[in-house]
């Protein structure tokens, strides 16, 4: 399976019916001098979330889960996912609660352009231009 573009700086692939991985990329600092990014992955299981989960990081995109179905149809999982890679920290630490796996989001951080598509043509993406003008990266992942 291949990475595919689920928005301008964000890819994922499926790697299962119930596991999906993402890439994102951006700038870290948009008005800084020096142009730096950030690439972070992860990969995650949809039977890992509980209801009260899905319904948490859906809500501020989706009034319901029968919404996000309605939308997004078989791709439901996915779109559920993406919201919830989407809220997590670059810092997050990570371990096994029970059987419960908690996946690593891995993050490179303050690389420049040229180390950037090479991390992420190393991941598999077919990218050869970056895409920056809508990426962004929470302030609580800066790195000084």
């Amino acid at each position: 399976m291949k990475f595919e573009k689920v928005e301008n700086t964000m890819f994922s692939k499926q790697h299962s019916d119930d596991v999906f991985e993402f890439v994102e990329y951006g700038e870290m600092d948009e008005n800084s001098k020096v142009q730096l990014f950030f690439v972070r992955n992860a990969k995650l299981a949809f039977s890992d979330l509980t209801e009260s989960e899905v319904e948490e990081v859906i809500m501020p995109y989706y009034s319901s889960l029968e919404q996000l179905k309605s939308i997004h149809g078989e791709d439901y999982k996915e779109a559920v996912l993406k919201c919830y890679f989407g809220g997590l920290s670059s810092n997050s630490a990570v371990q096994y609660v029970g059987n419960k796996r908690i996946q690593i989001v891995n993050a490179i951080l303050n690389i420049n352009a040229e180390t950037c598509l090479q991390v992420l043509k190393a991941m598999g993406l077919t990218i050869d231009v970056l895409d920056i003008e809508t990426a962004s990266i929470p302030e609580q992942d800066y790195v000084a």
